[in-house]
C-alpha cells in the first residue's frame, strides 16, 4: 500500500484534488482553511451544485476508484484543502 499526501489552494476556479485511479482504496479530504470548499466529480463543480466541506471538516471516502474529485470555493474565497490517498497495486 502507498499513501500520498497533497495540499491545494482552492479558489473560484475548479482544481483537481484527486484524479481517478483503479488502485485507490481510500482517500481523505480535509479543508484546513476557514472558507467552505465545494466538492464534485467534474470540473464544472460550483458552489450551488457541489458538496459543501466547511472549514475544519474532513471527508473520508472508500473505494470510489473511477472518480475524479474537484474542489472550488464560492464568491472570492480561498481555502486550503489537504488530501491523503491510499492506493494498492498488484504485485504481478
Amino acid at each position: 500500500m502507498t499513501m500520498v499526501g497533497s495540499s491545494f489552494s482552492v479558489t473560484t476556479t475548479a482544481v483537481l484534488l484527486i484524479g481517478s485511479s483503479t488502485h485507490r482504496v481510500r482517500a481523505e479530504i480535509h479543508n484546513t482553511g476557514s472558507a467552505t470548499a465545494y466538492l464534485g466529480f467534474t470540473s464544472s463543480v460550483n458552489s450551488g451544485l457541489g458538496f459543501p466541506l466547511f472549514g475544519g471538516e474532513k471527508l473520508k471516502e472508500n473505494l470510489t476508484k473511477g472518480l475524479d474529485w474537484y474542489g472550488i470555493t464560492g464568491a472570492s474565497d480561498t481555502t486550503t484543502v489537504k488530501v491523503i490517498e491510499q492506493t494498492v497495486t498488484n504485485a504481478n
